[in-house]
């Protein structure tokens, strides 16, 4: 939210008020750890806070309804969530990326094949790209549907 000399929240002309995301190096934040649950280690939340920090205005990004884009082209129809989104989607590419990875050698304790020898595995890991891939806008060309376990 904006706030002007006064604190007071500026508003736009419709009475809504305005919203701008502010991108400036981690390096300017302090960082608190407030994340302490036990067993989920990875899946942590911080607080952080910035002091005295300018942000030039092309290093902003104002937010809200029926916002034109400053740029032609497809990409900046994207509204910031759903460039959100498609950061969220390339961590969970990067997770199968990892863990088909991982299959090609790994053998659980007591298991005489491979996870990727694994129909259940297979069939899960297949399930989750399914279900990711329905979510993503871009289009796959032929040769990367056709990929998959056959490489394997």
């Amino acid at each position: 939210m904006v706030h002007g000399p006064d604190g007071v929240p500026l508003c736009r002309a419709d009475g809504g008020e305005i919203l701008r995301t502010l991108l400036f190096p981690k390096s300017c934040a302090t960082i608190t750890d407030i994340w302490h649950v036990v067993g989920l280690r990875g899946t942590g939340s911080d607080r952080y806070s910035v002091t005295d920090v300018f942000i030039p205005e092309r290093h902003t990004v104002l937010r809200g309804p029926k916002l034109m884009p400053r740029e032609p082209g497809r990409l900046c129809c994207f509204s910031s969530s759903n460039m959100y989104a498609v950061g969220v989607a390339a961590v969970a590419l990067g997770m199968i990326t990892d863990f088909t990875e991982l299959a090609t050698e790994k053998v659980p304790r007591g298991a005489r094949q491979r996870l990727c020898e694994n129909q259940v595995i297979q069939l899960q890991r297949a399930q989750a790209e399914a279900r990711l891939g329905a979510r993503l806008p871009a289009k796959r060309s032929r040769r990367d549907l056709g990929r998959g376990w056959r490489d394997w």
